[in-house]
């Protein structure tokens, strides 16, 4: 299997599916109180696939769920947190010089192996703290750069599932939390689920939100810490 595959499975597959799991468990509680209407839907899904293909139907709405999982966990939160131009990225921010996470000499090292590889100088602390925009800029111009040259290392790699698997799973569970929020609706017009799952569907559901953005922001670190290391062994 691929690298591309993998990472299709590790970041964007699972993520969905464990997000899932709730609103999922809650869907088969009701539908065992309602198995006359899941019978009509089994005959409407019948009629379907003798259309289309059952495979292209679920791999169709699979690839539209993971579009629109991606789509939201970057708009909700990577872009609010590390910016869409990835200034605030932890790539970024590692490599500015008021920054205390990698060494001087580090810095250095990885600074002229930039302006060697990549024919990209990065501004001096001077030049940083006249422009730290500038600096930011330039920073996260070179980290691209940087990331087609390590493609290849496979600890990296791992680091860019996990960190990919948690940003996708946040956006994943925003909409679980809407599809709970829709199932409890449902239920106070028409009970059929005890009131006492859909709280905990949704308490549950809260409370990973903390605990996601501690994960993203770590796994970010951790993925920048392997980056610099990966390129400074090539």
């Amino acid at each position: 299997m691929n690298r591309d595959k993998i990472y299709e499975k590790k970041a964007r597959l699972y993520p969905v599916i464990i997000a899932m799991l709730i609103p999922l468990f809650l869907l088969i509680y009701a539908g065992s109180e309602m198995i006359a209407t899941f019978s009509k839907l089994e005959h409407f899904w019948n009629i379907a696939i003798s259309i289309i293909p059952a495979t292209l139907i679920t791999g169709a709405l699979m690839y539209g769920v993971k579009s629109l999982v991606r789509s939201t966990s970057k708009m909700l939160f990577q872009f609010p947190l590390f910016k869409e131009n990835e200034t605030m990225m932890p790539t970024t921010e590692m490599m500015l010089w008021k920054d205390k996470t990698i060494s001087k000499q580090n810095k250095n090292l990885i600074r002229n192996k930039i302006k060697d590889d990549i024919g990209l100088e990065l501004l001096n602390e001077q030049q940083e703290i006249e422009n730290e925009n500038e600096a930011r800029l330039i920073i996260a111009d070179a980290v691209k750069r940087i990331r087609e040259k390590t493609r290849d290392n496979l600890i990296l790699f791992n680091y860019n599932c996990n960190y990919g698997f948690i940003r996708n799973f946040m956006g994943a569970n925003f909409w679980s939390f809407w599809i709970i929020v829709l199932i409890g609706i449902l239920n106070f017009i028409n009970p059929i689920i005890d009131n006492l799952y859909i709280g905990i569907a949704i308490t549950i559901n809260i409370i990973s939100y903390p605990i996601s953005f501690y994960l993203l922001k770590q796994n970010g670190r951790e993925y920048a810490r392997q980056l610099y290391t990966a390129y400074l062994e090539l």
